[in-house]
């Protein structure tokens, strides 16, 4: 089940990072002027560093939730069986 998590939480963390990446973008822009939205910063992104770039920072990314995935479904299972 911790493996199971483990690799839950690193599938979703893999597949989410294009838009996690845009969002923390958008949201730290200091320039508020009104062409920072999302599709000018995907567009920027792409412009910039090309495919690869819409996953900067997955490694971080993936050791953290994918740890944090594995110890959730680790101790929800640990719960589960102390309650039955």
């Amino acid at each position: 089940s911790a493996i199971e998590g483990l690799l839950a939480a690193g599938i979703a963390a893999f597949l989410t990072q294009p838009a996690d990446l845009i969002k923390t973008k958008v949201m730290t822009q200091t320039n508020k002027s009104n062409d920072n939205n999302i599709i000018n910063a995907f567009r920027k992104v792409y412009q910039s560093e090309g495919l690869p770039g819409f996953f900067v920072g997955l490694q971080a990314r993936l050791s953290i939730v994918s740890i944090g995935g594995m110890i959730y479904f680790w101790s929800s299972s640990i719960v589960e069986s102390m309650i039955k």
